[in-house]
């Protein structure tokens, strides 16, 4: 009759899968887990490594879960007012899990705490803007009161649907003990505000939880000097990179330059000197010179001014060459298409007033 009605009030009810199972079932999956752990039960399978015969492995392999969930809890203002929890390990999480890093900042909890105080809704772009504006030297004073008021605590729930239980007594990661030969700038603190701070979270099958700090422990001015001395240091590299690489390349072109430069000055040389020469153009012997006198051209300006006796000048020196003497005796061209006229010495009789007729080409 139950189960009439309920199909009678659910419109998509179609059909309630049943499984039977013999009431010793339980029985037999414990008495084959208990097999398969002293190992007397097993299956043959094929080998992984490649070989030819079969090997025996386990019927049933056994994995361990979480038996209990972990949680984490902050607050940005010094207990007042705590955030909603956040689940680390949930339930039947495969265990060992971890170490799973919680990663703290000062700067980061300076820009969740003065969103908080101003309404802000955060996001992850808000962060992206806010975080930068509480670093640096400027930013000390809001990260110290940030970190001082910053508490985390631990959360673990054995039993589904059960309650939260507190795994020990809050804590505030990102301080450290004042130490006895630090400044008066902590006053009466027993504690001093340090930059960041990474909390590694693990659990085992047994439901343990562990916590492990990782930090340099260095307060906020130390920590601003570091990153300072850190970023000087990045660009003093970037820039002997630069320099490096950048010489170089300036090396390669300024040597490129000064090989065409002089090969167009032998060039000139000969064409000046030597005008009509073998070496007249020949690109080829003055590359090969100046190749072979690369580390000694003062030594082959020398030679060339010795042996031919004109000094090596610079392309533009040179002057430039006379242009063709005009006056030159040209044969006259005559064409013959056109008629010829009174006064021509040709085809025309002295004294006479008779002309001739041009002929018809």
């Amino acid at each position: 009759k139950t189960l009439e009605s309920l199909r009678k009030d659910l419109e998509t009810w179609e059909k309630v899968p049943v499984i039977m199972t013999p009431p010793e079932v339980v029985a037999q999956g414990a008495a084959v887990l208990g097999g398969v752990a002293h190992g007397r039960l097993y299956v043959i399978a094929p080998n992984d490594k490649g070989g030819q015969r079969p090997v025996a492995k386990l019927a049933i392999a056994v994995n361990n879960v979480a038996p209990a969930a972990v949680a984490i809890q902050v607050s940005y203002n010094n207990k007042v007012s705590w955030e909603p929890m956040r689940t680390i390990f949930d339930f039947d999480r495969r265990v060992p899990a971890g170490p799973y890093p919680v990663e703290i900042s000062a700067a980061k909890c300076a820009a969740y705490r003065y969103a908080k105080k101003a309404d802000e809704t955060i996001t992850e772009e808000y962060l992206l803007k806010a975080i930068p504006q509480y670093e640096g030297k400027k930013g000390i004073p809001q990260r110290e009161e940030a970190a001082l008021n910053f508490w985390l605590r631990f959360w673990q729930k054995p039993v589904r649907d059960g309650e939260w239980l507190k795994l020990g007594n809050p804590i505030q990661p990102l301080t450290k003990p004042k130490d006895a030969d630090m400044d008066k700038a902590a006053g009466d603190q027993k504690t001093v505000a340090i930059e960041e701070v990474t909390i590694k979270l693990s659990t085992g099958h047994t439901g343990i939880v562990k916590a492990e700090y990782d930090s340099k422990y260095e307060t906020l001015a130390q920590a601003t000097q570091s990153q300072r001395n850190s970023r000087i240091r990045y660009w003093a590299m970037v820039a002997g990179a630069l320099l490096f690489f950048g010489g170089f390349l300036f090396k390669s072109w300024y040597e490129d330059y000064i090989f065409r430069n002089d090969t167009a000055k032998l060039l000139a040389y000969y064409k000046n000197v030597l005008p009509g020469s073998m070496s007249d153009g020949d690109l080829r012997n003055a590359q090969y010179l100046v190749y072979k006198y690369r580390h000694k051209k003062k030594a082959l300006w020398k030679n060339l001014e010795k042996k031919y006796g004109y000094a090596v000048l610079e392309i533009d020196e040179w002057p430039e060459p006379e242009a063709a003497e005009e006056g030159e005796e040209e044969g006259e061209e005559q064409d013959l298409d056109e008629p010829q006229t009174e006064g021509d010495d040709d085809g025309a009789s002295e004294g006479t007033g008779e002309e001739k007729e041009s002929p018809d080409l």
